[in-house]
């Protein structure tokens, strides 16, 4: 890690065109906080440490979310009971088609 001393109004130039100026120095020791002024290219993501850290933790709890859905999902499918049909449109006819008539089953009346 590269340690710099700046004072006031000082500027750091970091490769790729950013700038890190101190704008604000406030009280002393440990309880010092110091006020920074980043100029960037829009390509460049600015971030605080703590808020990186919050969104890469959400993005491993949202990946592992997914994985066990497609998990879950793929271990109903393996157990589903086989004499629920298939993916085939006629399995899902009702009684009657939209225009009122007994649709090609000839009025069967049940799903099959």
């Amino acid at each position: 890690m590269l340690v710099l001393t700046r004072r006031l109004g000082e500027t750091i130039v970091i490769a790729g065109g950013i700038e890190v100026t101190v704008l604000d120095i406030k009280g002393s020791g440990r309880n010092a906080q110091v006020r920074l002024g980043i100029a960037a290219p829009r390509a460049v993501s600015v971030l605080r440490k703590e808020i990186c850290d919050e969104v890469t933790e959400e993005n491993r709890r949202a990946a592992l979310a997914a994985r066990q859905g497609r998990e879950l999902w793929q271990e109903l499918l393996q157990t589903a009971d086989p004499t629920m049909g298939g993916n085939d449109v006629d399995e899902w006819r009702t009684e009657a088609d939209d225009d009122g008539d007994q649709g090609e089953h000839g009025g069967e009346g049940a799903v099959r």
